[in-house]
């Protein structure tokens, strides 16, 4: 089912190095994307999950039904330039 959604929504691969730890980019990265609210959105922003191998990040937009919208899956990977990889 997996490789079905990839093929009808696509799957564009990323990276994004930074000098700092996966842990504070993982840290700053929770400070702009608050979790999901169980009851809607209220207020237009990111919303998602942030953790070192599971990061899911969308756009939320209160009173907008929209099956398409993208969203940013990816994880969290160290090395000696701390990049992160991921699909959207």
């Amino acid at each position: 089912m997996n490789h079905f959604i990839q093929f009808i929504f696509g799957k564009e691969p990323f990276e994004i190095s930074y000098e700092v730890s996966v842990d504070t980019s993982i840290e700053r990265l929770k400070t702009g994307v608050k979790k999901v609210p169980i009851f809607g959105f209220r207020t237009e922003g990111m919303v998602g999950k942030i953790r070192k191998k599971n990061t899911k990040i969308m756009r939320a937009i209160p009173n907008s039904h929209n099956s398409f919208k993208p969203v940013l899956v990816g994880s969290f990977k160290s090395n000696v330039s701390k990049t992160i990889n991921g699909n959207s």
